[in-house]
């Protein structure tokens, strides 16, 4: 299926995306008192590996909140990504 171009949006997921790196530099900073840096001992890829385990297990608990209709009070369902997920519905920004 082929995508019309983009219309006007509300976001500009450059900016969202880079606030929430610098966010999260800080709490290394805060936590480990530098920046993530290359050559640092860690195995980057076993970082990677494990991150995305832990994102599995939570796309799941979504999707099993979704299925269930049990929601976290105060999350956003309007419907939230695991519904719209769920119903095969375009998704839309959070």
């Amino acid at each position: 299926m082929r995508q019309s171009l983009p219309k006007a949006g509300r976001h500009d997921v450059f900016e969202k995306l880079i606030e929430h790196l610098r966010e999260r530099q800080a709490e290394g900073l805060q936590a480990y008192g530098r920046s993530l840096e290359t050559h640092n001992g860690r195995n980057f890829l076993q970082d990677l590996f494990e991150e995305d385990l832990d994102r599995t297990v939570y796309f799941m608990g979504l999707l099993l909140q979704a299925e269930s209709r049990e929601h976290t009070e105060g999350m956003p369902c309007t419907p939230c990504l695991a519904c719209q997920l769920r119903l095969g519905n375009e998704v839309s920004a959070i």
